[in-house]
């Protein structure tokens, strides 16, 4: 500020809904890195193996399916990448490192991927335009992100964003909650129609599955057997996997 200038006041947070939503993923991220919610998911468990490995299937068969699957000359997208593991993995199914970009609202899990990472490209963007030109990517993955925001406003600014920086004929894929999590109320299910109304202009195939976590987790040494079993009944599968094509003659938002 130049000498003689007045400072305008800073207006409450309470006047910035997005400015609120924004903090309060913040606050709810930070408590997700506690050892309680971290041993929820230790790769020692079993059932979170199993459940992992579905997801990567039913992601390998979606992509391959429509002809996604990364290449040399993939440009993709880990939106809400948190510390790098799935893009990472993503990168390894035929992608240049290069090419691959991960971005997270938090400064946290963004220092981690890039100590972890540092052949990939991350980056932290907060709640407007991410740093990238219209149109730049051919594939955009989100993981548990949509759930993630309960400010509707927010959510259909973030799938804009994603809309823009997507080319046409290029893909999206989702993996997120279909139903509530009654054990964490910083979550709302996003249900299919709910996808294809932030993503009108797509062509989209969804899949259900992974068996109520808390479930597999316990089933142990069984899990081999029980998880198998356990995901032929529609009701205990708790996500969504849909990818979507962006139609050729939707380029921008």
């Amino acid at each position: 500020m130049r000498t003689g200038e007045t400072q305008m006041p800073v207006k409450s947070d309470s006047c910035n809904p997005k400015a609120n939503e924004a903090e309060r993923l913040q606050k709810v991220y930070r408590q997700y890195l506690s050892n309680s919610y971290n041993s929820r998911w230790a790769e020692g468990n079993a059932g979170n193996a199993v459940m992992i490995e579905e997801q990567r299937k039913e992601q390998i068969r979606l992509l391959r399916a429509y002809d996604r699957l990364p290449n040399s000359g993939t440009r993709a997208l880990d939106f809400g990448c948190g510390s790098g593991g799935s893009l990472e993995w993503l990168c390894k199914l035929g992608g240049v490192a290069a090419n691959f970009h991960g971005v997270d609202i938090r400064p946290e899990p963004v220092n981690l991927a890039t100590r972890r990472y540092p052949h990939l490209n991350f980056c932290r963007a907060g709640e407007g335009r991410l740093p990238f030109p219209d149109g730049f990517f051919d594939l955009i993955q989100m993981h548990l992100v949509l759930s993630s925001i309960l400010d509707t406003h927010m959510r259909t600014q973030v799938c804009s964003e994603l809309n823009r920086i997507l080319r046409g004929g290029a893909a999206i894929l989702i993996y997120d909650f279909r139903v509530n999590n009654p054990g964490n109320p910083n979550v709302r299910g996003v249900k299919r129609r709910e996808v294809l109304a932030l993503f009108p202009k797509y062509q989209f195939d969804f899949r259900s599955l992974t068996v109520v976590p808390p479930l597999s987790r316990r089933l142990g040494g069984f899990c081999s057997v029980l998880y198998p079993a356990l995901k032929l009944f529609p009701f205990l599968r708790t996500h969504n996997m849909g990818l979507g094509i962006k139609m050729k003659s939707e380029e921008t938002a």
